[in-house]
């Protein structure tokens, strides 16, 4: 099998998901969207980074970075990836080919983005923030219980899958797509929180 054979084969199994999502969970629309709505890129910049800095100057900072770079990061990601969306990928492979079994997916007033879809801006940026913040909460209770830290991570760990299980609902992602811009947000804030470390830009005054 060539390459593009196994993107294909990994398209059609994430199609397959997000009809069963969008089969099973029709009934919680609403909520899917208000996650989305949740994870998106933008609330980094006016809720999370204001709410953080005025508790801690220096956390709010690092945020501050953490969301600008993961945003051009994603950017520059979706230009060499070239992702593919669910609705446009399946007009492409099926519908225009005379294969009406493909339906397209349900679309929402979210779905429908113009640019390339991997990996996701919503959830790279998102884990990378919320990732700043679980941080930075533990690194404030080191003094407490273990059942404090277990329930910081499953926090994250339940936001951030209902954010990447809501863009794979409103078909604007493929599977695929979340788990990698989550894996690459978290891994790139390590990385960023390094040079931060090193170069002393977390003690930066605005």
């Amino acid at each position: 099998m060539s390459l593009s054979d196994y993107v294909t084969e990994l398209h059609l199994y994430g199609w397959q998901a997000i009809r069963l999502l969008q089969q099973h969970f029709s009934d919680y629309s609403e909520w899917m969207l208000f996650l989305s709505k949740l994870g998106d890129p933008r609330y980094a910049f006016l809720i999370y980074f204001p709410v953080v800095f005025c508790l801690s100057r220096p956390q709010g900072t690092q945020i501050l970075w953490v969301a600008c770079v993961s945003e051009w990061m994603n950017a520059v990601l979706k230009l060499i990836l070239h992702g593919d969306r669910p609705y446009w990928w399946v007009g492409e492979t099926f519908h225009n080919k005379g294969k009406e079994e493909w339906e397209l997916p349900v679309q929402y007033h979210l779905t429908c983005e113009t640019g390339p879809g991997s990996p996701s801006g919503h959830c790279m940026v998102t884990s990378a923030v919320f990732y700043v913040m679980v941080i930075s909460t533990l690194d404030s209770t080191k003094h407490q219980s273990k059942a404090v830290h277990v329930s910081v991570w499953t926090m994250f760990v339940v936001l951030i899958s209902a954010v990447n299980i809501s863009r794979v609902f409103i078909a604007t992602h493929f599977p695929h797509q979340v788990i990698v811009g989550t894996i690459v947000g978290m891994y790139h804030q390590e990385t960023l929180d390094l040079f931060l470390l090193h170069s002393k830009l977390s003690t930066l005054e605005l």
